[in-house]
């Protein structure tokens, strides 16, 4: 006799028939039970919606499997097996013919997920624990892999071990782990950030820019008016590298290159307290395009618009600038002192193009050096993300 819809996926979520009915991937076929990548998310939705039947979710890459643990006290394990038989099966009829699979694995833990989200939401204020551990706690998450709480602390000792055993018995896993920090413009670490503050040993601070490939070795770009030839550059006390090379006119440029750090392709956006994005390439935007600045002082403006190119312009301390760009002001942001030498950009999504340096400003307007140009200059290439 022909098994019902329902009974079919009661068997399924049993384990004593196959999937090979399904409208999955061929490669997939021979599996108990798939689910396709697209469907993972609305899966993981699912395990979080009944937290009282469930432990987690955990994919394994190397055998392309993911493993729902199933509470050994949770509700109703038999309908916590249909739910996830039912939504693998939508979602294998949806499936792009090509698109990946995973194979579905079922796993008995002792403790179910509302279980350990209600241990790790304590964990900074249960006792005796969090008395010996809290100004050691770095970090403390659910592990489905383990079906406990993973805690990390910045000093493991046998005084918060036996705590943690005395407060959790093996619901908790401790290991070591630092604190994080948080960057800025101001209070950047190695490797630097495009947007940071640099204060120079001359006294001068200005903006570091765009990560160079420069005969092999990692560069940061920054303005030629900053500071000469050995000029030492820091963030915050810590050290950013030196002026390796400079152009202050000569050749008509206003460039300079820092070496003796590790730069990153990557950029502050925002305030002091700034979004980082990943540098992908570069921008050479035309007359009526827009631009974006990213000083250390004035921070980010995106209120720029192209309206020049290739200028030669004179500037207050006498010096005659060319191979430039102007942008006019298209709104209240302006470049200030201290932005020289910051990044030109223009947004890509998530991420960010390089378009320049900047260079200085003249009231509604700023002067930058096209990305290309400074490329061309140094024989450099762009370090991207």
């Amino acid at each position: 006799m022909a098994l019902t819809r329902k009974q079919f996926l009661a068997a399924v979520a049993a384990g004593t028939v196959a999937l090979v009915g399904l409208a999955v991937p061929a490669q997939a076929a021979d599996s108990q039970q798939v689910v396709p990548q697209s469907a993972i998310t609305d899966l993981k939705q699912m395990v979080k919606q009944h937290d009282t039947a469930y432990g987690g979710l955990a994919q394994y890459p190397e055998t392309r499997t993911l493993v729902v643990t199933l509470a050994k006290q949770g509700a109703d394990p038999a309908a916590a097996r249909l739910r996830v038989a039912e939504l693998t099966e939508r979602a294998a009829s949806r499936a792009a013919a090509a698109e990946p699979v995973w194979r579905v694995e079922y796993r008995t833990v002792a403790r179910t997920l509302r279980d350990l989200t209600t241990i790790k939401d304590g964990v900074p204020t249960r006792q005796p624990f969090a008395g010996v551990a809290h100004d050691r706690l770095a970090n403390w998450y659910v592990d489905p892999r383990t079906n406990t709480v993973a805690v990390g602390v910045t000093q493991l000792d046998s005084d918060i071990v036996d705590a943690a055993r005395t407060t959790y018995g093996d619901a908790v896993t401790l290991h070591q782990a630092d604190r994080a920090s948080k960057t800025t413009r101001l209070d950047d670490f190695s490797p630097w950030t495009a947007g940071l503050r640099i204060n120079g040993s001359n006294g001068l601070a200005c903006t570091g820019a765009f990560a160079i490939y420069h005969h092999g070795v990692q560069f940061m770009l920054t303005a030629g008016h900053c500071g000469g030839l050995n000029t030492n550059w820091y963030n915050n006390g810590i050290y950013v590298g030196y002026t390796d090379l400079g152009f202050n006119g000569r050749m008509g440029y206003d460039s300079a290159i820092l070496r003796g750090g590790n730069y990153s392709p990557t950029m502050f956006t925002g305030g002091n307290d700034a979004i980082i994005r990943s540098v992908i390439g570069t921008y050479d935007p035309p007359i009526g395009g827009a631009t974006c600045t990213s000083g250390s002082f004035s921070v980010s403006s995106c209120a720029n618009q192209v309206v020049a190119e290739d200028i030669c312009q004179g500037f207050s301390d006498g010096t005659t600038i060319c191979h430039l760009t102007r942008a006019d002001y298209t709104g209240a942001a302006h470049v200030n002192l201290g932005d020289s030498g910051g990044p030109v950009y223009a947004g890509f999504g998530s991420a960010v193009k390089a378009v320049g340096t900047i260079v200085g400003a003249n009231g509604d307007s700023y002067f930058y050096h096209p990305i290309g140009n400074l490329l061309s200059l140094y024989g450099a290439t762009l370090i991207t993300s």
